[in-house]
């Protein structure tokens, strides 16, 4: 059950989540090359982060097929 203090805070974000779709202001930026740099370093170190847990898993997956093996051969 959603207090008052919640439904207020709820209403007030629903509203102005509205009025900045509604209304949009027209931002006059532009990306910078040090901005674009970061956004290329981040993407190349998700990339490196998938790869690393992608065989961090695998090889826990070997270790444990290593594990079954060697208990159905003893």
């Amino acid at each position: 059950m959603k207090t008052f203090f919640q439904k207020k805070i709820y209403f007030l974000l629903v509203y102005a989540v509205s009025y900045m779709i509604i209304y949009p202001q027209t931002a006059y930026a532009y990306i910078d090359p040090g901005t674009t740099s970061l956004i290329i370093s981040a993407i190349i170190a998700l990339f490196a982060t998938i790869g690393y847990y992608f065989r961090l898993i695998t090889q826990r997956i070997k270790e444990l097929l290593k594990k079954i093996k060697n208990l159905f051969i003893k």
